[in-house]
Order: structure tokens, then C-alpha cells, then sequence
């Protein structure tokens, strides 16, 4: 049987590279694949088998060979922390063409929000593609925020 402790990822299980449901009767001998699938921004943090913590192993897969017995295999996750990640390259490009401010890099479904240099909110949408044109009246210096990832942009 196989459980995940938090909900911050997902766990399967395979026998000869096929799927098994958690609770699945495996035939003596065999080996069970664990893979865990973090959520963004988490990792495992520890694997047990049995309640007992596999001390060192912090993998995405874990392994039982030659299956004999019953076993119960968890797997726990944590946040990895802003320190230990590289930073991610920011994917938002922006420049005024043919009158409009034009964004690329967008994610679709995230918020898209320009601000005015002074903090004034100018424009609020969601992407709905990677890319958008956004009408601006006045020349200056503007702020795009999208996700994770913000630019700063001048408008002449």
C-alpha cells in the first residue's frame, strides 16, 4: 500500500513498468517502483516504509526489491525555500508597438496587472494566450506584473 503524508505532490506505484493501485497483492519476488511527484516549489523530504523513515534516501524513486512481505511505503514533502532555488529566467518581454503596449512571455490564466511608475494600476486582465496589447494614453515609465514575474517598460 502506498500513501502520500501532505497533499504537496502525488505518489504511484508500477511493477514491470505498469501501474498499480494502492493495495495491490504483488507476486513474491518482484520489485515495486515508488515516483513521487512534487508540486511546484516542493520536494520530498522523507520516505518510510512501514512507519519507519528510510534514513538518506530523499529521491523522487524509491525502490522495493524482491517484495516477501505486506508494506506500507509513504512519502512526505516540503516547500523548497526561496534560498535554495535558482532563480527562474523572467519570460516577460514587453515594447510599444503600432500604439499599444505589447507583453509576451504570459502565462494563460494568470492575472496581468501595468501600474504607472508612482503605483497607480493602469490595466488589470488575465492572459488568455502568451501574449497581449494593451492600450496606454500617456508616455512613461510603466510597470508589468504577471505571475511570478514583473518588467519595467518605457512608453514613448
Amino acid at each position: 500500500m502506498c500513501v502520500n503524508l501532505n497533499t504537496n505532490g502525488s505518489l504511484s506505484a508500477t511493477v514491470d513498468g505498469i501501474d498499480i493501485a494502492s493495495g495491490t497483492s504483488v507476486q513474491q519476488g518482484k520489485s515495486v517502483v515508488f515516483n513521487a511527484f512534487p508540486n511546484s516549489r516542493f520536494r520530498v523530504s522523507e520516505w518510510r516504509i512501514n512507519n519507519d523513515v528510510v534514513a538518506g534516501v530523499v529521491a523522487n524513486t524509491l525502490t522495493l526489491s524482491n517484495i516477501s512481505a505486506s508494506a506500507l511505503v509513504a512519502v512526505a514533502f516540503d516547500r523548497v525555500t526561496s534560498a535554495e532555488m535558482s532563480p527562474e529566467p523572467n519570460p516577460l518581454r514587453a515594447w510599444v508597438r503600432n500604439g499599444l503596449l505589447h507583453v509576451t512571455g504570459l502565462t494563460v490564466g494568470e492575472a496581468l496587472h501595468v501600474y504607472t511608475a508612482s503605483g497607480a494600476l493602469v490595466y488589470h486582465g488575465m492572459a488568455t494566450s502568451s501574449e497581449a496589447d494593451i492600450p496606454l494614453r500617456v508616455q512613461g515609465l510603466y510597470v508589468v506584473h504577471s505571475g511570478e514575474h514583473t518588467i519595467r517598460v518605457v512608453v514613448h
